[in-house]
């Protein structure tokens, strides 16, 4: 019964933390013209869709020179598009 117990909070914990493509992220807002790239894991709250399966926080600088912070979502596989969203 526990080991059952603690399988349960473990594969809850690991849904809802999701997931991190940090070379997909980094690939994406360097594209995108954003340079000094921080990458700062897997937000509990991305703002991301129920369609996506991954999601990396960022800090980066943007074309204009300025200082922005966000997140890259992206889906599992072909047909979901990767989304940078600004916080």
């Amino acid at each position: 019964m526990k080991r059952t117990a603690f399988a349960i909070v473990i594969a809850a914990t690991a849904f809802l933390a999701g997931c991190s493509d940090e070379d997909n992220a980094r690939r994406h807002l360097a594209d995108q013209g954003y340079s000094n790239i921080v990458l700062k894991g897997t937000p509990w709250f991305s703002g991301c869709s129920k369609d996506d399966f991954y999601a990396d926080e960022f800090e980066a600088t943007s074309m204009a020179g300025r200082r922005v912070s966000g997140v890259v979502c992206a889906g599992m596989g072909w047909g979901k598009a990767t989304t940078i969203r600004l916080y």
